[in-house]
């Protein structure tokens, strides 16, 4: 399956000890928002929103197909 979106958007939270981070995926039909876990490094807050991002948008194909 193919998806195309319009938009990616990313955002950091600064918190006292560490880092949070955010990506909103834009698509023509759809919008998925997931913030990853608080972490240390800036680096890591975006590999976990990304994690974060990436589980959400298959949990929301997997539920597309059982349409």
């Amino acid at each position: 399956m193919s998806v195309g979106f319009h938009s990616l958007i990313h955002s950091f939270v600064v918190f006292v000890g560490g880092y949070q981070a955010s990506a909103t995926v834009q698509g023509p039909d759809f919008e998925s928002v997931a913030c990853g876990d608080l972490c240390s490094h800036p680096q890591a807050a975006r590999e976990s929103a990304a994690t974060h991002t990436l589980n959400h948008l298959r949990n929301m194909a997997s539920q597309a197909r059982k349409r």
